[in-house]
């Protein structure tokens, strides 16, 4: 819901969301900084959710709290180390994966950026992605400008992002600056220094 612009990534994710069919895994891909993270992580409470509305998480439930304070025992995060996501990691995760989750009904693991994983971490990726353990969920990131292994991206739901429009790059700006007024921040949106606003966090 914080998350300005993307309208066919929330319309894919409030409609699996909504039908309770959930795939395996989903890759979300578009231009870095864009908020592909952050929407993950709303994702990962909203699957949670014990008082879930639609698709909507309700932030006030012990689920939501936990994911809110950063320490749900079961959601996930796998983020490069210097630079890239090594076979340690995956194989780390991968046996956190042949667990039943901790307290909810599915576990949440976020992969960021796996445009950067080593081609021994991906082959270890996509076994898992092939033979899947039950109520897990994978979450994966990756720019779009950059290279992913066809065969980890056919095994995953895409869910495309794309690049804000000058008006909703006027708004991010406008919330991520309390200083920036309006007609400043129409002349930075407008210009080609600013490639991406940075979203994810």
């Amino acid at each position: 819901a914080g998350l300005l612009g993307q309208e066919k990534a929330k319309k894919l994710i409030r409609r699996a969301l909504s039908s309770n069919r959930m795939p395996h895994a989903f890759l979300f891909r578009g231009p870095e900084g864009i908020g592909k993270q952050l929407f993950a992580r709303e994702m990962a409470a909203a699957v949670n959710c014990r008082k879930r509305d639609g698709e909507r998480a309700c932030g006030t439930c012990s689920s939501c709290r936990k994911y809110r304070s950063g320490s749900h025992p079961d959601f996930m995060v796998v983020s490069p180390d210097k630079g890239a996501i090594k076979i340690e990691q995956v194989r780390q995760m991968c046996q956190a994966l042949s667990y039943p989750p901790y307290e909810s009904q599915t576990r949440v693991v976020l992969i960021e950026d796996v445009h950067g994983m080593r081609a021994e971490a991906a082959n270890s990726l996509l076994k898992t992605l092939e033979e899947p353990p039950p109520d897990n969920l994978l979450i994966l990131t990756a720019d779009s400008s950059r290279e992913i292994l066809p065969t980890i991206a056919s095994r995953c739901q895409l869910v495309p992002f794309y690049s804000l429009s000058r008006q909703e790059t006027v708004e991010v700006l406008l919330r991520c600056d309390a200083g920036l007024d309006q007609d400043t921040a129409e002349l930075v949106a407008g210009t080609r220094s600013i490639i991406s606003v940075r979203l994810d966090y």
